[in-house]
């Protein structure tokens, strides 16, 4: 039995990365390698149907990992549109931290001013 689950999962992210261009380091060629690697057995990677099957079968020993190919070919794998973008809650955070800052501030200047 087969369920593409997996590949299903790939291609809702080649939409989403269509979608966003900018929003991904990786480009639509990693996740073409990733799908043709779950086909072709070169890696261990997708061999077997859990970690404990692929730990038994000595897989990690006999095979490379597909992440050990894409890590030595990142320039392939690589959107050159890439623009890391700030989350919205680390927006907001560094937001609260300057007004904290700003309210310190200020108390310290009255407090400054009220001095003899």
């Amino acid at each position: 039995e087969f369920a593409p689950i997996f590949l299903l999962f790939l291609d809702a992210t080649y939409k989403v990365m269509f979608q966003f261009p900018t929003a991904f380091e990786f480009n639509e060629d990693m996740l073409l390698f990733i799908a043709d690697s779950v086909y072709n057995c070169r890696f261990g990677t997708f061999l077997f149907n859990s970690e404990k099957e692929r730990s038994e079968k000595k897989v990690k020993t006999n095979t490379i990992s597909c992440w050990s190919y894409i890590n030595s070919n990142k320039r392939s794998f690589t959107n050159p549109n890439y623009a890391p973008h700030f989350n919205t809650s680390q927006q907001k955070q560094q937001q609260k931290q300057q007004q904290q800052k700003q309210k310190q501030q200020k108390q310290q200047q009255k407090q400054q001013q009220q001095q003899p």
